[in-house]
């Protein structure tokens, strides 16, 4: 039936071959994987795609060959990165295997998931040029940095790690320890520039009005309110950033949106520098830390490795004492039990050292 359905040039019978493809690549058998490798070249991209997606679920390593040399010749995007994904259910032991179509932000993620799982050292330049860019996207260059935290440090992680842990987000108004404000305009910001395009052009006042109550609205929720802005500032900055970035139309708002999450790439660091077993780099972070959120991540990666007891609790202690958030409560509740916690049993992997859980925060996607 499926292969009848393949070759019918009738176009309104395309509708049907997805779900055909999802029972049928139930069936056992290596009839159908070919059926499916075949749907591969199909003219229609979601038959494609649907055929890529079934050969994903069946993990067929005979069909990997077929799937790397579909993938070289994909044109269409969404098809292109279902490929991508499906070669590494089906078995991918090396970066070479997703070696086409480097720089697009789809396969280049897929990239470095299979860079992370396979370790592979020949990938070192490629994962350090990703991480390091900060036009990438941002979920992209995370990928980047995890799988650099699997490999030896010198080799990748000591040529991201000072280029990351520079970076700053463009907005400065969040003083909250959970970076609630980060989380709030990260949400909104398509809807904004929706809201920007369609009312408020030209009318700050008029965009301020808003999303004021949006973003007062998310505060109400927060356990502890220090160091948030007003709603109206927060609105007020988001406006002026759409503005500066040419208007709704323009291509620096997915700029705006990555930088926002530099922070999210400097906690990604911090853990790949424990995976790599380098607690006296986190250390020096931990000094270097802006904004108590990072210090807090630094912390907690911290509790990870089995150096513990009062000697390191004094030393950490030295080197937050001329922070500005030396006094937080959280980063003191932390040092205190680095401080009491027994040492681990030295040899320990410090990955699979628990770390103890932080006070409750507002629920972020930034913590």
């Amino acid at each position: 039936m499926l292969e009848e359905a393949l070759a019918s040039e009738d176009d309104k019978g395309v509708v049907l071959l997805p779900p055909i493809m999802a029972r049928q690549g139930q069936a056992p058998g290596p009839n159908v994987t070919t059926t499916l490798l075949h749907a591969l070249a199909h003219r229609d991209p979601w038959v494609r795609v649907s055929a890529a997606v079934t050969l994903a679920r069946r993990r067929d390593r005979a069909a990997l060959p077929r799937l790397i040399e579909r993938y070289g010749q994909e044109k269409e995007s969404k098809a292109r990165a279902t490929l991508a994904a499906t070669i590494l259910a089906s078995g991918a032991g090396s970066g070479t295997d997703l070696a086409a179509h480097a720089g697009t932000s789809a396969t280049d993620l897929w990239w470095c998931v299979l860079a992370h799982r396979t370790r592979d050292l020949s990938a070192v330049d490629r994962l350090v040029s990703i991480a390091t860019d900060p036009s990438g996207l941002w979920t992209v260059r995370r990928a980047a940095i995890a799988a650099a935290g699997r490999l030896p440090y010198e080799t990748a992680l000591a040529r991201i790690e000072f280029s990351v842990m520079a970076e700053r987000s463009p907005f400065t108004l969040d003083h909250h320890r959970s970076l609630a404000v980060h989380d709030a305009i990260t949400t909104v910001i398509p809807q904004a520039i929706w809201s920007f395009r369609q009312f408020y052009r030209g009318d700050r006042a008029g965009f301020i009005s808003c999303f004021e109550p949006y973003f007062e609205g998310c505060w109400k929720g927060t356990l502890d309110p220090t160091g948030l802005p007003s709603g109206a500032d927060a609105a007020g900055w988001l406006y002026d950033a759409i503005v500066r970035g040419g208007g709704p139309e323009g291509a620096a708002l997915n700029q705006l949106l990555n930088s926002l999450h530099a922070p999210l790439l400097q906690a990604a660091v911090l853990r790949s520098l424990r995976l790599c077993g380098r607690p006296d780099r986190i250390d020096v972070h931990l000094a270097r830390a802006r904004h108590v959120w990072v210090a807090v991540r630094a912390l907690l990666e911290r509790f990870k490795f089995p150096e513990r007891g009062p000697a390191l609790g004094r030393r950490l202690q030295i080197v937050v004492a001329e922070a500005e958030w030396a006094n937080d409560r959280v980063v003191n509740d932390l040092l205190n039990k680095l401080a009491t916690l027994p040492v681990a049993k030295m040899g320990s992997d410090p990955a699979a050292v628990p770390a103890p859980s932080p006070p409750p925060f507002v629920a972020s996607l930034l913590t």
